[in-house]
C-alpha cells in the first residue's frame, strides 16, 4: 500500500488509540561508545532524527519502542523485545520475537523500501494492494507465487495470510480508532508490528526508520552505514544552496473536490522545500498537518509563485485546469513552470516517490534544487519529478 502525509490515500485506519501491541527482541550489533549511551541496565542506540522510536540492546535482547504510531495518538506506546534466543530470556515483560525473521507481509510500500535497502526484498512474502508497489524484485516474486497480495483491511484473504506464516506483520495507523482487523490479526496469533515512518516531519527523520526495521533482520550496523551514506549526501545538497538569498516562491499540492489541502510550514514538504533553497510560500502555517484553504485563498497567495511542484496526480498542464479553469489565470501556470512528482509511476497507481523515496532523500532534494537552481546543476537530470507540458 502506497502513503504519505501528503496528497496520498489512506485506506488503512486505526480507531483505538487504547489498543497497546506488544512485542519484544534481540540483535547482535556491537556496542560502540561512540554509537550509544547507557541507560539503566541497557545501551541506547542513537537515533539523530526521527521522534516517533528509541532502541535500547540489553545483553540477550533489544527493546524497541514506537511512540504513538498513529494520526492521533496521544501518549501510546508499542514494545517490542527482538532476541536470537527467547528462550534464554527469563520472565520477559513481553513476548519475544524471534530474529532474524525471514517473512514478513508489508503494508506499506514504504516498508518495503526500507526492506530492500537491506538487501533483504527476499524476505517479503505478502503486501496489501501489490499494483501499487514499484520494487521489482518483490513484483517478479508476486508474478512467480513467492509473494502474494493479501488484500486491506476491510477485504483481507486471512486464509491467505495463514498460509504463508508470517513470522512479522509489518503495519501502519493513520486514524485515532482501531478497525477491527488488527484485533482479528492478534487473535489469529500474527506477530504485529507498527512502523510509524510515515508520522515524521523531516526527509531524514523518515530514512532513519531503516534502523528499526534492520532490527528484525539483526542487521543495524548495515543500517546505520546506509543511512549515514543518504545523511552525508543529503547535507551535501543542502549546503550546495545555504547561502543562496534569491529563493523561488513555491507552491505547492492542487485542490480536491475544491479544497486545497495544504502542507504545513512544519511538514516533511516544507522542509523539502526549505533545505532545496525554495521560499514555500505557506511557511507561516506554524502545523506539519495539512490545512483545508479555499482555492481562492490559495489562488491570491499564489499570484507571485515562481515554481509549482507536487500537483497531485497531473501528467499534464492540461490535467490541471481539468480539476480547476480558475488556475490558469496563475502566473507559474503561464510560463509553465510545474514539476511533479511522478515520474516514476506504475500503470496501477504505484508512485516511486511514495515507496523509495523514503530511502532516497538526497535524490528527492537534488531534483528539487535542479528545479529551484538550474544554475547550480544544468547537467543533473530528474529522477522523481518530470516537467509538466
Amino acid at each position: 500500500m502506497d502513503r504519505s502525509v501528503e496528497g496520498n490515500n489512506y485506506p488503512f485506519v486505526m480507531r483505538n488509540a487504547f489498543i497497546v501491541l506488544t512485542l519484544l527482541g534481540l540483535t547482535a550489533c556491537k556496542h560502540t561508545d561512540s554509537f550509544v549511551s547507557k541507560v539503566a541496565g541497557g545501551d541506547t542506540f542513537p537515533v539523530r532524527y526521527a521522534k516517533g522510536f528509541s532502541i535500547i540492546r540489553y545483553p540477550s535482547y533489544d527493546h524497541l519502542q514506537v511512540y504513538n504510531p498513529w494520526q492521533g495518538a496521544r501518549g501510546v506506546v508499542l514494545n517490542y523485545l527482538l532476541s536470537r534466543h527467547p528462550e534464554n530470556i527469563n520472565n520477559p515483560a513481553y513476548p519475544v520475537i524471534k530474529v532474524p525473521v525471514t517473512r514478513v507481509v508489508c503494508f506499506s510500500t514504504t516498508h518495503i523500501a526500507m526492506i530492500d535497502a537491506l538487501g533483504k526484498s527476499g524476505s517479503i512474502v505478502g503486501v496489501s494492494g501489490s499494483h501499487l508497489v514499484c520494487n521489482q524484485t518483490v513484483q517478479h516474486n508476486i508474478r512467480q507465487g513467492k509473494a502474494v497480495d493479501v488484500g486491506y483491511p476491510g477485504n483481507m484473504n486471512y486464509e491467505l495470510l495463514m498460509s504463508i506464516k508470517p513470522d512479522v506483520i509489518f503495519v501502519y495507523g493513520v486514524g485515532n480508532e482501531a478497525v477491527p482487523f488488527v484485533k482479528k490479526l492478534s487473535e489469529l496469533g500474527f506477530v504485529v508490528v507498527f512502523n510509524a515512518e510515515f508520522l515524521e516531519n523531516t526527509p531524514l527523520g523518515k530514512a532513519e526508520w531503516i534502523l528499526f526495521m534492520s532490527m528484525f533482520y539483526d542487521a543495524c550496523e548495515q543500517a546505520r552505514q546506509i543511512f549515514d551514506t543518504v545523511a552525508v549526501e543529503y547535507f551535501r545538497l543542502k549546503q550546495c544552496v545555504a547561502g543562496i538569498t534569491q529563493r523561488p516562491r513555491v507552491l505547492y499540492g492542487l485542490p480536491w473536490n475544491g479544497i486545497w489541502y495544504m502542507a504545513g510550514g512544519q511538514s516533511y514538504a516544507a522542509r523539502l522545500i526549505e533545505d532545496a533553497g525554495g521560499d514555500y510560500l505557506w511557511k507561516d502555517l506554524e502545523t506539519h498537518e495539512a490545512l483545508p484553504l479555499t482555492i481562492e485563498a490559495v489562488i491570491a497567495r499564489a499570484a507571485g509563485a515562481d515554481v509549482w511542484i507536487n500537483a497531485g496526480a497531473a501528467g499534464s498542464r492540461k490535467d490541471i485546469l481539468a480539476v480547476e479553469k480558475r488556475l490558469a489565470s496563475l502566473k507559474v501556470f503561464q510560463q509553465g513552470n510545474i514539476y511533479n512528482n511522478n515520474a516514476r509511476v506504475l500503470p496501477g497507481g504505484g508512485n516511486d516517490y511514495w515507496e523509495s523515496g523514503v530511502m532516497k532523500p538526497q535524490l528527492i532534494l537534488k531534483d528539487l534544487i535542479h528545479i529551484f537552481h538550474p544554475e547550480k546543476d544544468s547537467a543533473s537530470s530528474f529522477y522523481y519529478y518530470r516537467k509538466l507540458e
